[in-house]
This record gives structure tokens, C-alpha cells and sequence, in this order.
């Protein structure tokens, strides 16, 4: 520990100046970060009652249970990809501006010089967040007085105050930014404007110390065309808004990037991550299930490089139990897992199912899968084998099943149980806009791999053995459809027809060779016969029943039992389910940060089972058996002079005519 002597070397005789007793500081200099103190048990109790687990497995995994790191931990890592998941205006974004301004400076806050718990002797400065935080304190005597944030300011200084500085662990030098690096913040266009041009530039509002400015460059240190600050050391910051091209985050490699809130744009992200040293996300999942919750919460993650740090509303030192229980008041039953809990839950829209209870079944709930591919095992054309082509189809071509190590949002499947060669299966999929390019799909495509369920292992409904999101071109997404048909014992086809949109068409092109394509019956609007045509038509009758029967399966179960739907994905989409008015009729629909396409597969696969059972069939032939004059043949390699070979149109023929 260093003695006071080192430590004001250390700090310079600017810093002496400032810290002597003075209550105008500049706020980084008595910056403290906090970190979750153990929770009252009437944390926990509030929690599941708005359906949100605190202790549950996953948060035991990627944040621990409290007491844990949150601000501090944050800023003393040196992850190469930090989250900060934190619930509204509960102290995410403070030090992100904080460590931005250490990393261009070189120079750190007093507490962020000394190892946790050294007494720095320095006062704290006396404001009302510190006597919420901190307390106050008699100045004599050291003695813990109250949090009265009303109380009438000191006359002196001898009366009372708010304690010292404490030190809470020494800032890590390799995070300082080397001189001439650049480092990028991310963030939506209103906050740019709103919150980060003012905090870094303006010395009325700005948090940022005006010293740490380099005014030889730009106007006064500032190029607002550029939305850039010159920093001292040669530095530089830079801020970039999510509504420009994520090619905006590769122009450079820059030391590090904050995204402040969620890009709605993954490609953001992976541009960033990729062109930078150290990357962080500092956010409230205000835009419900999307792709940040995988990406923070991943178990195949390199936990060395990958940390996270989780605060509530209620962890807020700065938030008083009035100022929550006020916030949430003015908040929807829908809304208060992201914006008081700060975890991922679907918080647009009112709910069409029961929210609470879906989101409580995804963080609860894991079902166990494999990834896996379906790959040919030969070279083949075209679904079915014709004399004229070269090679078989392929209906005549085995597929097998390959084991992988991660997804990849292209032809890798989630594969939840083992093939069952006398099964019946069928596979449902969705076909949207795709791209070669996965962080450039317009849209997701999804199927499932269902069958019926078991009445010995006491099933209710219909399994999902395997389910697909892709982001590949439709084409593409149907032949790796194709080969998952051919692997599940030919399974019955149940896409939508090619009457239904254009996506639609390009999978039925693909595809309609395959002769097993579900049939559904439709009756003719001029003549009211009945005719069966290919695929499944989703109108307005069976839009109704799809999403009814999704409900029953949702009602069959309460909170504490795991429902019998095993893909997460398919739970997180009804989670986001909202209820959409249009021309005064209320129908089930999705928001503009989420999508229904696997769960539109699901309701479709109960459909089929409720109304279409006998089309589910395995039509996978025996193998035959190749008898023992066979056998006898190949294990000796005798010719078999029974059979001939093919010959050319022609040969051995003398003349035409």
C-alpha cells in the first residue's frame, strides 16, 4: 500500500491544489464507482413477483451472485469485450464517459490510484448523491450521523461531511490510450446530440475535464463536423451514430469502442469489435429479446475476454426507494423487466400471451442440443434421379449428420434429440430475404424438424427434434431444408405455397420436385369444390387457429413446469407476441425489433397435427437385403455377367434406316 508521500507524488502538485479541502472539484477527480452490495431478501421476493430471476443459473454463470462488481469492476477490467447491462438511469453510462477521459489522458481519479479500501484522506465532495451514497458524517468525530439529503448545508466545514475518498483498486496502465490513438463511441443520433456532444464538449454541462482538450486542433479542441475532440497526447474521440453505415466502424483500428445502447444493426457490432482493442456495450435492453442477449450471455464465450456487469434499479446508491417506486408507476407490467431489472425481456407492445410467465420459462429452462449440419454424402442433380442426367437425385442419396463446434446463422441446426429411423417426421419452414452475408439478412429464416409426440415418455403435443435460423439466400436455405428432409426419413414438406409472396415461390422453385409436399385442402371460390394444392396456405382462418393453438400449449403449463417447446428461440418470439390493432379487429403481431418466423412454424406444425395427421409418415424404404448369392458375389469380386452396361444411342447398330 503506498504511503501518502508517493501517492501526492504521484498526483502533482496540480491535484494537490484541487484536492485541499475545496468543494468545486471537477467531478472525475472524486469519481468513486460503485459495485452491488448484498441484496435485502425483499429484492429477490420483488423480482419474481415481476417474473425476473436474479439467482437463477445464468446470472450465477456470466454476473454471480451479489455482492459482485458493477461500475468498479467495469473499469478495472481488461477484457477485450466488456457489457455493462444495467436497468434506466441506474449509473451505466458514468463511467464509460469516465475511463474514455482516462484512457486519452493519461491521468486517473483518485480513487482509481490506490488499492480498494485505501483511505485517501481526501473529502468527498458534499452533494446530495454523495449523502445518499455515502451518508453523513460528523466531522469530529467520524461518526455515521444519517442520509437526510434535506439536511441545511454546514455552516463550516467542522460540522459535518460526507467522509473521504476511498480507493477502489489501481486503474490499469495497459488500458491508457498510447499517444495518437483514437478511441470510438457508438450511440443512436439523439443521444449523440442529447447526451455525449454536450457531456464531452460544452464546459456548462460537460463532465469531461476541459484540460484534457487539445484547443490547437478544431475550434477550441472541437470538430463538430466530424463530431470529433481533440484530446491531449495527441488523442482523439470520435463519436459515430448507428443510423450511419456499420462500414463506419471499420475505417480504422482504434484502441477502444464504447457502443452506448443497442445498434439495431448486429453488423455494428461485429464491425466495431473487429477494428478495435477493447470494445464495450453499456446498455438497457430497452429493445427487448434481440441478438445482444446471446451475445452477452453465451456460455461458449472466452470468460477471460468476455465479462459482464449487472445492476438493477434497487443496486443504484443514487436512487432512493421513493424514485423506484415512483418510476415504476409510470411504467407498463411489461416494461419493468428491462427498465427497472435491466435484463433482457420484450418491452414494446402489449402483450398477446402471458409475458412473465414465457420470460420466466427462458431464463429458468434450458433444453440440452447439439449443433449439427446435414450434409449429402455424394454428389447428386436434382431432387429425383432421371435417366438423362449423370448423376442420382437427391431422393436416391444418403445424407448424414456432422457434429459442430458453434453456430454459424447459415446451415448449422440445433439438434435436440437422435434421429429415430421408424419415426414419422415433418419439417415446417419460413422463407424471407437472406444473404450470402449473415450480418446483412434482411430477415431471418427459420424451420423446425417436428414429430408427434409420445405417449409413453407422457409428451402432450408435438416435438421439436431440430429447428434452423438462417440468414442465407432463400435458394441456399432450401437445400439445406432438403437435406434435413431426406434426413429425417423423408419428412412430409410443410412450407407455405408459392401463392403466398415471392420468397415463398423461390423455395417452392427449389423444391417442388420433392414428392412429398404437404397438401392442404382449400375450396374453390367459383365452384366451392374441394382441391387439394401444395403447401400451407396461412390466411386469415388459419392465422387465427395457428396462434390459438400456441395458446394451449402455453396454458398447459404455469411458471415453475417446463413447457414442451424446446427451442429458446421460439419461447423469446412469444415473448415479443404483441397485440396488433388493425381495421378495429386485434390480431397477433410482432414489433419492429423482433420476428415471429419460428413460432409461425410451430403454430403451423400443431395445425398440421390437429387437422392433417395421416400426411405424417416415414417414408424412409427398408434397406433391402442383398441375400447371400449376393453377398457371396461382392465378398469375391465376381463379374456378374447377368447385367450389362449401358450403351450410347445407336451403338451397335450398322445402319438407321
Amino acid at each position: 500500500m503506498p504511503s501518502p508521500n508517493i501517492a501526492h507524488e504521484k498526483i502533482g502538485a496540480f491535484l494537490d491544489k484541487r484536492f485541499s479541502g475545496q468543494v468545486d472539484v471537477h467531478p472525475f477527480w472524486h469519481l468513486e464507482p460503485f459495485s452491488v452490495e448484498k441484496r435485502d431478501p425483499s429484492v429477490y421476493e420483488q423480482a419474481k413477483k415481476d417474473g425476473i430471476q436474479l439467482d437463477d443459473a445464468e446470472m450465477v454463470r456470466h454476473v454471480g451472485l451479489d455482492p459482485h462488481p458493477f461500475q468498479d469492476g467495469y473499469m478495472l477490467s481488461t477484457a477485450q469485450f466488456r457489457a455493462l447491462l444495467a436497468a434506466g438511469q441506474a449509473g451505466k453510462s458514468y463511467p464509460a464517459l469516465m475511463e474514455i477521459a482516462i484512457m486519452v489522458s493519461g491521468e486517473k481519479p483518485l480513487s482509481l490510484r490506490f488499492p480498494k479500501g485505501y483511505d485517501t484522506k481526501v473529502m468527498r465532495a458534499i452533494t446530495i448523491p454523495n449523502i445518499r451514497r455515502f451518508g453523513r458524517f460528523d466531522s469530529s468525530s467520524g461518526a455515521y450521523i444519517d442520509r437526510d439529503e434535506t439536511a441545511s448545508m454546514p455552516k463550516t466545514w467542522d460540522e459535518w461531511n460526507c467522509g473521504t475518498i476511498k480507493g477502489v483498486g489501481v486503474y490499469p496502465d495497459e488500458k491508457i490510450c498510447p499517444p495518437g490513438g483514437v478511441i470510438w463511441i457508438g450511440t443512436t443520433h439523439k443521444a449523440l446530440w442529447e447526451m455525449w456532444w454536450p457531456k464531452l464538449s460544452d464546459t456548462v454541462h460537460s463532465i469531461f475535464p476541459s484540460e484534457f482538450r487539445d484547443t490547437k486542433h478544431g475550434v477550441g479542441g472541437l470538430s463538430k463536423g466530424e463530431w470529433t475532440i481533440h484530446c491531449i497526447r495527441d488523442t482523439r474521440i470520435t463519436i459515430i451514430s448507428y443510423e450511419s453505415d456499420p462500414k463506419s466502424f471499420e475505417a480504422i483500428t482504434t484502441h477502444a469502442c464504447v457502443f452506448d445502447e443497442e445498434a439495431a444493426q448486429k453488423a455494428c457490432v461485429t464491425a466495431a469489435i473487429n477494428h478495435t482493442k477493447y470494445f464495450s456495450m453499456v446498455m438497457t435492453p430497452y429493445n427487448g429479446m434481440t441478438y445482444t442477449k446471446k451475445m452477452i450471455f453465451n456460455d461458449d464465450k472466452d470468460v477471460k475476454n468476455n465479462v459482464v456487469f449487472h445492476a438493477t434499479s434497487y443496486d443504484s446508491p443514487y436512487l432512493s426507494a421513493a424514485d423506484i417506486k415512483h418510476r415504476r408507476s409510470l411504467m407498463e407490467s411489461w416494461e419493468i423487466g428491462a427498465r427497472i431489472w435491466g435484463l433482457h425481456t420484450e418491452v414494446k407492445g402489449k402483450p398477446y400471451y402471458d409475458r412473465q410467465k414465457i420470460n420466466a420459462w427462458i431464463r429458468r429452462f434450458k433444453t440440452p442440443y447439439k449443433i449439427g449440419r446435414f450434409l449429402p454424402s455424394a454428389e447428386f442433380d436434382g431432387i429425383i434421379t432421371r435417366p438423362e442426367r449423370g448423376k442420382p437425385g437427391l431422393m436416391s442419396t444418403k445424407v448424414h449428420q456432422d457434429d459442430c463446434d458453434r453456430e454459424n446463422e447459415c446451415d448449422t441446426w440445433r439438434i435436440y434429440e437422435p434421429l429415430n429411423k421408424t419415426c414419422a417426421y415433418y419439417l415446417m419452414a419460413d422463407s424471407a430475404e437472406g444473404s450470402d452475408i449473415p450480418s446483412e439478412a434482411g430477415d431471418v429464416l427459420a424451420s423446425l424438424v417436428m414429430r408427434f409426440p409420445d405417449k409413453s415418455k407422457n409428451e402432450k403435443f408435438p416435438q421439436m427434434v431440430a429447428s434452423l435460423r438462417s440468414t442465407m439466400k432463400t435458394a441456399n436455405f432450401a437445400r439445406v431444408c432438403s437435406y434435413a428432409l431426406r434426413y429425417y426419413n423423408n419428412a412430409l414438406l410443410c412450407a407455405e405455397g408459392p401463392a403466398r409472396g415471392s420468397y415463398n415461390a423461390l423455395f417452392y422453385a427449389e423444391l417442388s420436385e420433392y414428392p412429398y409436399w404437404f397438401q392442404q385442402t382449400t375450396l374453390r371460390d367459383s365452384t366451392r369444390k374441394a382441391r387439394s394444392t401444395p403447401g400451407f396456405d396461412t390466411n386469415a382462418a388459419t392465422r387465427g387457429a395457428i396462434f390459438d393453438g400456441i395458446r394451449e400449449v402455453l396454458d398447459e403449463y404455469d411458471e415453475s413446469e417446463q413447457p414442451e417447446i424446446r427451442d429458446e428461440s421460439v419461447l423469446i418470439e412469444l415473448s415479443g407476441c404483441i397485440i396488433n390493432a388493425s381495421k378495429g379487429k386485434s390480431r397477433p403481431d410482432h414489433s419492429d425489433s423482433s420476428t415471429l418466423d419460428s413460432s409461425v412454424c410451430f403454430g403451423q406444425a400443431l395445425y398440421i397435427w390437429r387437422h392433417y395427421p395421416k400426411q405424417v409418415k416415414n417414408r424412409m424404404p427398408k434397406e433391402e437385403d442383398e441375400g447371400f448369392v449376393s453377398r457371396f458375389i461382392n465378398f469375391y469380386n465376381i463379374k456378374d455377367t447377368t447385367k450389362k452396361n449401358p450403351v450410347w444411342l445407336g451403338e451397335g447398330i450398322e445402319t438407321l434406316r
